[in-house]
């Protein structure tokens, strides 16, 4: 009775609510079993069929499909498809749902809900300087919130949808914009500033998007970007950075993997040097400010940079020496190492420059052993065997074996 209870709340709610239709209703029970085995994983072969699923040793907690619900024996609680992503999500409001369907893929709403209740937001600002520190043009970034609870709308991606305007000072008119920058010329974002950087000799680092340039200014390592996206670098943005050490830092994703090789092709024989660098531990279409949520910190940033950077190769240099180089880590597994044998100085070590250079703990771990072994004094020796004479100097060696693969021998 509760499942069912709770199944007809969902509706009701859709149809008052939400305004959806009998089309939605019946779009929404056929993603039950999909859903079902996305929280819950395969479910009981013995006590399920073709009406409805078990999920569970017992078979506890079971799934209507025809009618699009779900109940739990074992906590008495059941409902419709929302309140399952509710419950497996901690989700409290309806609209949470559809945004978690909407970001699988799995609903798509034709009437277009989010034109019709969302406003416009102005969340930043940002203003772009010529050389002589002449204000050209302003960007604003704008995103949308939910009319109905204030909520920031999100893309399938789980962050916040955007959209960008571009204005520039109306001369005939002072303190009014005109919305476009027609005739304005190509420039980098904080500019003035990116000059003088240069001028001291300081690293530029190149990113896509201003609030990601904002971010490293704020950590007080000069960063400078273009308007208008990544597709949009030109060589006239290249030749700002005339005679400057410059490092590329693209998103997780393709059109960061293109942006960084446009940004490193634009700048060869422009500036004094270029490299790149990957952030460990993004995701996919994440960026440095995910990086920085996640904990990165401006001491780590620079860890990676002085440890990590890579001089940029185009794709073809890539192609070449990736062709060349035989990467016996690409068959290696490292073993799992036991770190509790690790006296806890070493092993806090080992951990700490793992996490900050992104690299394997086992790895680490043996590395970090083999390298105090190596200091050890030629004074210490090791008994090792109870009863007997046998006595070694405390020396670890790691060694690493690539096994090639047997030619065939011709009959």
């Amino acid at each position: 009775m509760a499942g069912t209870a709770t199944a007809q709340h969902d509706h009701a709610h859709r149809s008052r609510g939400g305004g959806h239709d009998t089309a939605d209703r019946a779009a929404l029970v056929a993603l039950i079993e999909t859903l079902a085995r996305k929280f819950h994983g395969e479910p009981n072969r013995r006590l399920s069929n073709a009406k409805e699923l078990r999920f569970g040793n017992n078979g506890s907690l079971k799934i209507d499909l025809k009618k699009g619900t779900w109940f739990d024996f074992e906590e008495d609680v059941g409902g419709g498809v929302l309140a399952l992503i509710k419950r497996q999500m901690f989700f409290t409001t309806y609209r949470e749902c559809f945004d978690f369907l909407e970001r699988e893929g799995l609903w798509k709403d034709n009437r277009k809900r989010r034109r019709d209740s969302t406003e416009e937001v102005v969340v930043d600002t940002f203003y772009y300087h010529d050389r002589d520190g002449v204000l050209r043009y302003k960007i604003e970034r704008i995103e949308f919130k939910w009319k109905s609870d204030g909520r920031f709308a999100l893309n399938k991606d789980g962050k916040h949808q955007k959209k960008f305007k571009q204005w520039q000072p109306n001369p005939e008119k002072p303190g009014e914009w005109i919305p476009n920058v027609d005739g304005c010329p190509l420039l980098l974002y904080k500019l003035p500033e990116v000059i003088e950087a240069i001028a001291a000799g300081h690293l530029i680092v190149v990113v896509e998007g201003e609030g990601k340039v904002n971010l490293l200014w704020l950590w007080n390592v000069p960063a400078t970007c273009n308007s208008g996206g990544a597709k949009n670098w030109k060589q006239e943005h290249a030749e700002f950075l005339r005679g400057a050490d410059v490092l590329i830092l693209g998103d997780a994703d393709d059109a960061g993997r293109k942006f960084v090789e446009t940004v490193g092709t634009s700048l060869k024989d422009v500036a004094k040097s270029v490299r790149v660098l990957d952030l460990p531990g993004l995701g996919p279409k994440e960026d440095i400010l995910d990086w920085a949520k996640k904990g990165g910190t401006v001491e780590a940033f620079h860890d990676l940079v002085a440890q990590q950077a890579r001089p940029f190769l185009t794709a073809a240099q890539a192609r070449a020496q990736e062709a060349a180089l035989l990467d016996p880590w690409s068959r290696y597994i490292v073993p799992e190492f036991p770190l509790d044998i690790l006296p806890p100085v070493l092993r806090d070590f080992a951990d700490s420059q793992a996490r900050v250079i992104g690299a394997c703990l086992s790895g680490m771990a043996m590395a970090t052993l083999a390298a105090v072994s190596a200091a050890a004094s030629h004074r210490w020796s090791l008994k090792m065997m109870e009863h007997g004479q046998w006595y070694a100097h405390p020396r670890v060696w790691v060694r690493l074996s690539v096994i090639r693969p047997r030619r065939r021998r011709r009959k």
